[in-house]
């Protein structure tokens, strides 16, 4: 469904989707959480300080967001160029059973983190690759975008399922070694 823009921003189109780990989609900043840029892309505890959810099963839990944002710079002909900002960012509801921290648990949980910073880079790297036309291309930047945030959701489906929610220490070991391999290659 084509989005449909007041004129003064017709150059300077700005999407937020939230991704947490199974969550809804929302667009624009309206969530009850904030949510910071991590520093050298490395989470520490402390940076998981939403409220616990006792029922869960889980030690911890990583809700993380991508945004970006575009600014057309040139249309030359049908072909439009443009700025594009990308960030992976955790969300303030992110959480951790203080009696479970440990550095294995971490490493797991930096694994979602870094499957979306991985995501995050690929969908730009994605967009600045593509032709975009002046008729499609938001469209064309909504889908690769979604492609990528699927894509992320189901690495991170596979991280779990393979590693047992870090509980294979050998599965654990490959998925952190595939993991920066992959970021360093981006």
């Amino acid at each position: 469904m084509p989005m449909i823009l007041p004129r003064w921003l017709k150059s300077k189109f700005i999407l937020l989707l939230l991704s947490t780990a199974f969550g809804p989609l929302l667009s624009q900043a309206q969530s009850e959480y904030t949510s910071k840029i991590i520093a050298n892309g490395k989470l520490k505890w402390e940076d998981f300080s939403g409220p616990v959810d006792p029922t869960s099963n889980y030690a911890a839990m990583t809700h993380y967001q991508i945004v970006y944002t575009y600014k057309v710079i040139s249309i030359g002909g049908s072909q439009v160029s443009l700025n594009l900002q990308v960030s992976t960012r955790l969300r303030g509801n992110s959480w951790v059973k203080p009696t479970q921290r440990s550095d294995e648990l971490l490493a797991h949980e930096q694994g979602h983190f870094d499957i979306a910073r991985i995501h995050a880079l690929t969908f730009k790297k994605a967009i600045l690759s593509t032709v975009l036309l002046k008729d499609t291309y938001k469209e064309k930047i909504n889908l690769v975008f979604q492609l990528h945030l699927t894509n992320a959701k189901l690495m991170g489906l596979q991280y779990d399922e393979e590693t047992n929610h870090s509980l294979n220490k050998s599965e654990q070991k490959k998925w952190n070694q595939k993991l920066n391999g992959l970021l360093l290659e981006l």
